[in-house]
């Protein structure tokens, strides 16, 4: 019997043409072996898809980067604008500089918050030479300002002393990440992944060479700080790479160490 390949749909002997799609009309055997056919394509179809969705965590940061050589040179400078905007509005900060300002925070509002308090004691007793027509009401409230202050300083010392704790670990994981880039991060290697001879601007190729480091070390090490890591290849891993020299920060805590 005739079948319609695109329809399968049968007819009776003697049809040559189909009536829906006017396709050419095959016999049962040329039928069987259409079939065949489609089902060993879909069977290969969906064995790619799957090993596509497989593979698909392994490419990703390969596409990621592939992606941003492609962006044109006005839209890299757009980008350099938004990213130099959004810095200054979120600059990290850390913690041993968030260590340091909570301590002299603390060490200001304690001798305030002290200072006040014998004030209002001065004052309480007659002491000092200051009238008020209801001394226990000023001086009352007084002692409870100055014993804001206080509390305020004591808890700022103690966030000092979490965010000292914090900068330890930071340090740490700082000696660890350009430990890793001294021995790893070679600077003809990145530009040949990022084509630097086909860039002229040299904003856009420090963009490049900036985004490309940060994703080398996000894929090394999971989970980082990305305020901690834009600043420390700035400040460090971006001088040692392409310059050949090592900021004096960065250096300190490998020559404590050796």
């Amino acid at each position: 019997m005739p079948w319609c390949p695109k329809c399968k749909s049968e007819y009776r002997e003697g049809v040559t043409i189909c009536a829906e799609c006017g396709s050419v009309l095959v016999n049962d055997e040329q039928f069987d072996e259409l079939v065949k056919i489609e089902a060993a394509s879909a069977l290969s179809e969906d064995r790619f898809q799957e090993e596509n969705r497989c593979s698909k965590k392994n490419r990703y940061l390969e596409e990621s980067f592939q992606e941003e050589n492609r962006i044109s040179e006005a839209d890299a400078e757009d980008r350099i604008t938004d990213n130099r905007e959004s810095t200054m509005h979120s600059l990290y900060w850390d913690s041993s500089e968030r260590a340091s300002e909570n301590r002299s925070s603390a060490w200001i509002l304690l001798v305030m918050g002290g200072l006040g308090l014998l004030g209002a004691g001065l004052g309480m007793t007659g002491l000092l030479p200051v009238e008020f027509s209801n001394p226990y009401l000023i001086y009352g409230v007084m002692t409870a300002v100055f014993l804001l202050f206080i509390v305020a300083g004591i808890v700022s010392m103690k966030n000092a002393i979490i965010f000292e704790r914090k900068a330890k670990s930071e340090n740490s994981l700082k000696d660890i990440l350009l430990e890793w880039c001294r021995e790893s991060l070679h600077r003809e290697e990145v530009d040949q992944q990022i084509g630097a001879e086909e860039i002229a601007s040299d904003e856009i190729l420090y963009l490049k060479r900036f985004e490309c480091l940060k994703i080398k070390l996000n894929h090394q090490f999971l989970n980082l700080d990305q305020g901690f890591l834009d600043k420390l290849i700035e400040d460090c891993v971006y001088d040692m790479v392409f310059e050949g020299e090592e900021p004096a920060g960065c250096t300190e805590n490998k020559e404590q160490k050796t």
